[in-house]
């Protein structure tokens, strides 16, 4: 028979720091056997409850949103199971101060051509002092390269590529928050970007593909399918039409075959890479099916290069 008895607070951080317009968090880390039902949460001596700003979830963990300065206080917590409550958590001291605030802010969106300049500024305040920190999203910043300059106010970056293009974020930091704005640069006069998340549904003859387009690089873009039964060197491609349409048909397909799909993007400079390849079976053939219809475009043979 496994020993039961009234929970127990351990391992809680007495000093908080909250930052003003943010969320607040309190966690209350119990040891307790049967589970908790329930957590008591004052502050000040004042019983909270879950509505308002202030929500306490099921595990004890005290949420406020937006957080003012009259959440300042001493905060403790007193966890309940079936056996009873346990003793009250040691007292939390939370403190309110001002998140860093931004002085200067990048644009929602930059239009550049390859080979210009583009600065982008962003400065930010506050106490403690406050560091600037710049990310790509889901590409990489290289701040060591000779064309790329960062200061407390801006971030500068010369003779720019297709590579530059994407979303950048501006950190403000220090120990009480950090704030972050966000901008899009675009580079214009480049080959396009590759199309992504393509999808293939299955026929029997047929596959219907899907894709969504990536930036056009400044010019019409237009898509070509490129596909193969799998483990053929040879490649099949057809282009899209009408031009700029970003889902397409293929017919005269073998029933029950595993094929290869990818797509690519050509503008008036020229390719994108290959999108990545998906790979799909068509359908299995059922009695008295017709023979496949014609495909309504050509296609043509490519070796694979």
């Amino acid at each position: 028979m496994f020993y039961q008895y009234a929970p127990e607070v351990f391992k809680i951080n007495t000093e908080v720091t909250w930052a003003k317009g943010y969320n607040g968090q309190l966690d209350c880390p119990a040891d307790s056997n049967p589970p908790l039902t329930l957590v008591k949460w004052q502050r000040n001596q004042d019983v909270l409850e879950s509505k308002g700003r202030f929500d306490i979830l099921k595990n004890g963990t005290l949420l406020v949103s937006p957080v003012k300065d009259s959440d300042a206080g001493h905060y403790q917590c007193t966890p309940h199971n079936d056996v009873g409550a346990g003793p009250a958590s040691p007292r939390i001291h939370v403190q309110v101060k001002d998140p860093p605030y931004f002085v200067a802010s990048p644009k929602v969106r930059y239009i550049k051509n390859v080979g210009d300049t583009v600065r982008i500024p962003c400065e930010a305040r506050g106490l403690p002092s406050v560091i600037t920190q710049w990310i790509k999203v889901g590409g990489y910043l290289d701040l060591m390269s000779d064309r790329v300059s960062k200061t407390n106010s801006y971030l500068e970056i010369r003779n720019l590529t297709k590579n530059d293009h994407g979303r950048y974020e501006c950190r403000a930091i220090n120990n009480i928050a950090t704030v972050v704005k966000v901008t899009d640069l675009r580079i214009d006069k480049t080959t396009p970007h590759a199309p992504f998340n393509v999808t293939v549904t299955p026929g029997t003859f047929n596959v219907t593909i899907t894709w969504e387009p990536a930036h056009d690089g400044g010019t019409t873009q237009q898509y070509t399918l490129w596909f193969r039964r799998r483990n053929q060197v040879m490649w099949n491609h057809m282009k899209v039409s009408p031009p700029g349409a970003t889902h397409n048909r293929l017919y005269s397909l073998q029933p029950n075959t595993v094929y290869e799909f990818k797509v690519v993007s050509t503008n008036y400079y020229g390719n994108s890479t290959f999108s990545e390849t998906v790979t799909q079976r068509t359908l299995g053939n059922t009695l008295g099916s017709p023979h496949p219809p014609s495909p309504p475009l050509p296609i043509l043979p490519i070796t694979n290069s």
